[in-house]
């Protein structure tokens, strides 16, 4: 790549700011696929996005002015200088991947993995704390990741699966009959309501202290789908938040299998990964829910014909 050029991402304001990390992430990875041609090291900005510190997007307008870069917190890359040509990279290229699709199953993975391997270097610190958890808790075991994810995403996503923790529960304990070899459960989730129950049927499992929702009801995850960035409790908050994001899925990448729902998360520990021996998605089927009324369904119903055309 040539050091004199450098291609600016930066995601779209409205998007940046109502998405999540991985969500961002893999819009970020986009865009660099999409820019390939130019032959030229990406500078990533993600000042506009809900990690941004001292930033509120539900109450302001912009971010902070001369705010850090999250970006650097979390990921290598080296400053802009003013000889380098910028070439700003469309933002509708940040929508060209398809997140809708589960990244095992694409075509593409390997590309994507290529492109992820070339232009993403992950702060050795990080890469560190999940190398030492690995040690110690799954070198020499079969280990069954769970992500166990719900929250807003039931609210938000449900064309996913409606998925209550009994349910991933009873997903977990199937595998299990059919798995024998598995010696321990990494659980992810955010909820901590969803570590305790897991706790009560699986004594012996795996899950890092991390971030999770406690006393934030359901009224205020619907009103606030970002509601972990809006939490002040720890010092550099969002800056841990990202991290505990990554090391959580590059635990995934290294578990022997997997148990999820359509998630950044997810497509992440897939990225991230060499080779997950087998990948179970639990793939509830909404429509068939008691509890939501016809105008849902039909909205869910809609937005799987949609997934489906492209």
């Amino acid at each position: 790549m040539s050091s004199k050029k450098r291609t600016y991402i930066r995601l779209p304001d409205r998007l940046a700011s109502t998405t999540g990390f991985f969500g961002n992430f893999f819009c970020i990875l986009s865009m660099i696929k999409e820019s390939q041609e130019h032959d030229a090291e990406p500078y990533v900005d993600f000042k506009n996005t809900a990690f941004c510190e001292g930033y509120n997007p539900y109450e302001d307008e912009s971010h902070p002015k001369n705010s850090s870069n999250p970006w650097d917190w979390w990921f290598e890359q080296s400053r802009l200088e003013s000889d380098q040509d910028l070439i700003s990279v469309p933002q509708e290229y940040s929508m060209c991947l398809d997140q809708s699709r589960s990244l095992h199953r694409r075509s593409d993975l390997e590309v994507l993995k290529k492109i992820f391997k070339d232009n993403f270097t992950i702060k050795e610190k990080i890469i560190q704390e999940a190398e030492d958890y690995y040690k110690r808790f799954f070198e020499g075991r079969k280990i069954l990741g769970v992500m166990a994810r719900g929250a807003e995403k039931n609210y938000f996503e449900p064309q996913y699966g409606l998925h209550s923790t009994q349910l991933w529960i009873d997903e977990t304990k199937r595998i299990l009959r059919k798995k024998k070899d598995v010696d321990h459960i990494f659980l992810v989730t955010e909820e901590e309501s969803t570590v305790e129950q897991f706790k009560r049927h699986f004594p012996d499992i795996l899950f890092l202290d991390v971030f999770r929702r406690t006393n934030q009801d359901d009224e205020f995850i619907k009103n606030f789908p970002l509601w972990p960035c809006l939490d002040n409790s720890r010092h550099n908050h969002k800056k841990r938040l990202g991290e505990e994001c990554i090391i959580q899925a590059i635990l995934l990448s290294r578990c022997n299998y997997l148990l999820g729902k359509q998630c950044g998360t997810i497509s992440a520990a897939v990225l991230f990964s060499n080779k997950i021996d087998e990948i179970y998605f639990s793939d509830t089927n909404p429509l068939l829910n008691k509890n939501l009324n016809f105008f849902s369904k039909l909205k869910i119903f809609l937005k799987r014909k949609v997934l489906r055309i492209f």
